[in-house]
């Protein structure tokens, strides 16, 4: 899960250098294995990103079998803006995870934003952003993790912003079957934000990070990560 912020984006502009580390007081990464593109740096919260890989040129078959988003055809309306494809290449999310972004699709029935799911080598990235207080593209980023875990579920964010002070964006990406996802707050209670084509996205006007959790067809409950638990809540009792 990555909790994204101005402060970090500013952090991450400034570390260069792949595989660092970038965290500022307040924010707190959750997410192995995943970067976030700033625009001009791509710092890495995981295992130190290696070699650059090759661009893929179609979609693998196991992210396509998990992620029926990834198995459509591509419509006019998938394509990514110029300076979120810009931002990719010179981020170095394309040459260190071999993403497409011509292969990207958007997910539909988003009423709080926008969202993009790029397949890559053995990868995949994820893009979102909110329209928090009527401002355009206020909130968000872009993150990338491993396949697996993508298609497990833990292809998440939550950012802030100080375009939209006081809201939070929070957006996902989770496998076939996924019809919700729930956010547990501190006080106790919950919400559940529905998922389509495979995205779950929403912003709310909040002061404390919610947990982001899902059921399993078998009924079995995911945590993703992100905000502390109440105890005796559902997520908790499977996280621990």
């Amino acid at each position: 899960m990555e909790l994204i912020s101005d402060a970090t984006r500013q952090a991450r502009r400034a570390a260069v250098a792949l595989g660092a580390a970038a965290v500022t007081a307040g924010v707190a990464l959750a997410s192995s294995g995943s970067a976030i593109s700033a625009g001009d740096a791509t710092v890495a919260d995981g295992p130190t990103i290696g070699a650059p890989v090759s661009q893929i040129s179609s979609v693998a078959p196991d992210q396509a079998a998990a992620i029926g988003l990834l198995a459509r055809p591509l419509g006019p309306g998938d394509a990514m803006t110029d300076a979120m494809v810009a931002s990719q290449s010179s981020g170095g999310l394309v040459s260190a995870y071999g993403i497409n972004p011509a292969l990207a699709r958007r997910a539909g029935g988003l009423a709080d934003g926008g969202a993009w799911v790029i397949p890559g080598n053995g990868a995949i990235c994820f893009a979102a952003y909110g329209n928090a207080g009527g401002v355009a593209d206020a909130n968000g980023g872009e993150s990338c993790d491993t396949a697996s875990d993508a298609i497990a579920g833990h292809e998440a964010m939550i950012a802030s912003s100080q375009r939209a002070p006081g809201w939070l964006l929070v957006a996902g990406l989770v496998p076939d079957g996924v019809q919700s996802v729930t956010l547990t707050f501190a006080d106790g209670s919950d919400e559940t934000l529905p998922v389509s084509d495979n995205v779950y996205l929403t912003e709310l006007q909040a002061s404390a990070v919610p947990q982001v959790s899902f059921a399993t067809g078998d009924g079995e409950v995911v945590p993703i990560g992100a905000g502390p638990l109440p105890a005796g809540s559902p997520a908790s009792s499977a996280a621990g």
